[in-house]
């Protein structure tokens, strides 16, 4: 019998010692895979909350933007936009930057408090139910487009959101005893993007009080 050299026999034996088995290589693989998954899962989800708060950090913006300027208002003006005797009330005089406005930045922008014959231009309103009043189906909200980032194509990312505007005059309010006539303005808004992975509509409200009914 002829024998191999010491040598080589040792070589031989420690390829076979330090080898993979089909067994643990597909073990490996399959732990590799439920790695890859997990780590591909948190970015996605990272990615979906960081388009999830750029939504609505803007959208907060805008209609905190809105708010502040419906207090620089006159409550008379307020007033004749939110009258219910009329039936072609006059818009809410707000402006706005608008980065999708060609050759121009600041822009009026006005809003509906209720459905008008003929809004003015650029206004689109949409006629649906509330989110804050199921009972009314006919609410009217103000539509605008916003945009919130650009594309890896270089085209705008842009959010559609939705602005129902309620005012209500002597709204119940004291100090005291004493009752102090009150306006109350509500601003319920809905925004979403076909840009983001973020399914659905998102909602949001702010409001305010005012106590100078007499400017």
């Amino acid at each position: 019998m002829k024998l191999c050299p010491a040598p080589v026999c040792r070589l031989a034996r420690r390829s076979r010692v330090a080898g993979f088995t089909i067994t643990e290589a597909m073990m490996g693989m399959f732990v590799f895979a439920i790695l890859a998954t997990g780590l591909t899962s948190g970015v996605l989800q990272s990615r979906r909350l960081a388009q999830l708060n750029i939504m609505r950090n803007t959208a907060y913006t805008v209609a905190q933007g809105y708010l502040e300027q419906m207090k620089a208002i006159s409550t008379a003006d307020l007033s004749a936009a939110a009258d219910p005797s009329k039936t072609n009330k006059p818009p809410i005089a707000t402006k706005s930057v608008s980065a999708l406005a060609v050759g121009q930045i600041e822009r009026d922008d006005p809003l509906y408090v209720d459905n008008v014959s003929t809004p003015a231009a650029g206004c689109v309103l949409q006629v649906r139910g509330a989110a804050s009043d199921p009972a009314n189906p006919t609410d009217v909200w103000n539509y605008k487009q916003i945009m919130i980032d650009l594309g890896a194509d270089g085209k705008p990312v842009v959010m559609n959101m939705w602005i129902d505007v309620d005012i209500w005059r002597d709204w119940p309010n004291t100090v005291g005893a004493v009752p102090v006539p009150t306006m109350l303005i509500l601003l319920d808004f809905e925004y979403s993007c076909d840009g983001y992975q973020s399914a659905g509509r998102q909602k949001g409200s702010l409001r305010t009080a005012r106590t100078e009914l007499n400017n």
